[in-house]
């Protein structure tokens, strides 16, 4: 089997999603090595030299196409509200301490100085790598159905994997895969408990990859006319399920509204509003009021409102990371300071924010992404985000059957959703293979055009005869 930067790069996108396959801890490379970053530099080293060679002409599409308008003004965006956060003296809210199991370069770039600069190139990459690549390097039929092959090979052992696993912990008390695989030459593989995950990472990073599964698998039977097996779905739902993830349930939460507001400015009828409504708010409910994970962990939100009414102060080393953005951006307003609110403070921001509230001095950002987006760039950085993910698809959908368009968007902010509920860079995997499968399609359709013209050509001319 030959092997080709198109295939390496596949592979790349393939391990992106799946934090298990993680060689190093951030307390070392600051980002944590993983294969598919390892591949990644392969790719494109591999890509610059041939491109220099002139063995390769790279064409890429304009930022202002209609595909990545919106994630280039996202960049934007942030760059502005980088400008605001220095504005308003938000990087100077820091008192981080490097552990000292720290490496040098963990603790370089994550100098209060140079990590905002690096968030800067960490989203370039994402939208650069995972969401316009595709479109360049799987230019051919052969180069998706690739990808889609050796990407439900790793998916699906993972799910038999993750399974097994699930049987032995829950009987044994051991754990056959732990969360990254560079616990096994550290310590040994942790035991997360009762809960699925697989290859994919700790439970709440198997949420994602699991959604994703289900819309790359949804794509796959698009581009190669295979049908979808309906008991695939209950699986892939059985198994995110078990993974009793608090970052799930925050998805899809965020995923039902999101889905709500879309279908009340597409005119959907009242009668499915309120049921989307109905469903919001039941499942809001059971995710504070019956999952004890969820109260542990954002009860004390419930209580900021009081609190601040009180003059009380809200800096405590007890809350879950995800608050003290909310609290930060709550304060400001408080003191006649929409900035916060309405643009963040730029990317890095939400670490500094945490270091103050938190005073553990540690360094950490929220888990939940969407807290990240709301601190780093605010509602109209957020609002630009989610567009940035549906606007294209409903766009390239145009000219498909109502069915096919409609699981088209569904799966896309199902994706998103669920990255904003844990961050990961399956949004912008699914985006980057959803232009390149419709590349593919419209090549394929031309071909099919012009075949049949021929065909209707001859026709004409044996009649003449």
């Amino acid at each position: 089997m030959k092997i080709t930067i198109n295939k390496i790069y596949a592979w790349s996108l393939v391990f992106a999603p799946m934090v298990f396959f993680s060689v190093t801890s951030q307390g070392i490379s600051a980002i944590g090595a993983t294969v598919s970053r390892l591949l990644a530099m392969i790719v494109l080293l591999l890509l610059g030299i041939s491109t220099l060679m002139g063995k390769r002409r790279l064409k890429f599409p304009s930022p202002t196409n209609y595909r990545y308008f919106f994630l280039s003004l996202f960049f934007l965006l942030a760059v502005a509200s980088g400008f605001v956060g220095f504005l308003i003296d938000a990087y100077s809210i820091r008192n981080y301490l490097p552990a000292s199991t720290q490496s040098f370069i963990a603790t370089f770039l994550n100098s209060a100085f140079l990590r905002p600069i690096f968030e800067y190139v960490i989203l370039l990459y994402y939208i650069f790598y995972f969401s316009v690549l595709p479109l360049v390097l799987f230019r051919h039929e052969k180069d998706i159905i690739y990808f889609f092959k050796a990407f439900f090979f790793v998916f699906n052992l993972s799910l038999i994997v993750g399974l097994i696993d699930l049987i032995t912990v829950s009987q044994y008390d051991i754990s056959i895969t732990g969360r990254y695989l560079y616990e096994w030459y550290y310590s040994g593989p942790r035991n997360v408990g009762v809960r699925f995950h697989g290859f994919f990472g700790e439970p709440r990073d198997a949420f994602v990859v699991l959604g994703l599964g289900a819309g790359l698998y949804f794509l796959r039977s698009i581009t190669i006319y295979k049908p979808q097996k309906k008991y695939y779905y209950i699986l892939l739902i059985v198994c995110a399920f078990l993974t009793r993830s608090t970052s799930g349930i925050i998805g899809v939460i965020i995923f039902v509204a999101i889905y709500l507001v879309i279908g009340v400015l597409r005119g959907k009828t009242v009668i499915t509003t309120v049921i989307i409504v109905a469903l919001t708010g039941a499942a809001s409910y059971f995710a504070v009021a019956f999952t004890p994970r969820v109260l542990m962990k954002y009860g004390v939100l419930l209580d900021i409102p009081a609190l601040f009414s009180a003059g009380a102060d809200l800096t405590a080393p007890n809350l879950a990371v995800n608050i003290y953005p909310l609290i930060w951006i709550v304060d400001n307003l408080k003191q006649f300071n929409p900035l916060p609110f309405l643009f963040g403070g730029g990317l890095g921001v939400s670490s500094h924010v945490i270091n103050t509230y938190s005073g553990l001095g540690e360094f950490s950002n929220p888990n939940a992404n969407v807290i990240r987006v709301l601190c780093e760039t605010g509602v109209v950085g957020f609002i630009v985000y989610v567009l940035a993910f549906y606007y294209p698809v409903r766009k390239a959908m145009k000219g498909f059957s109502s069915r096919i368009s409609g699981r088209s968007i569904f799966f896309s902010v199902l994706v998103l959703s669920l990255s904003l509920g844990q961050r990961n860079p399956a949004n912008f995997i699914f985006l980057g293979v959803f232009f390149a499968m419709m590349e593919v399609l419209n090549t394929r359709n031309q071909a099919n055009l012009v075949a049949h013209r021929r065909r209707v050509s001859g026709a004409k001319i044996g009649s003449e005869k």
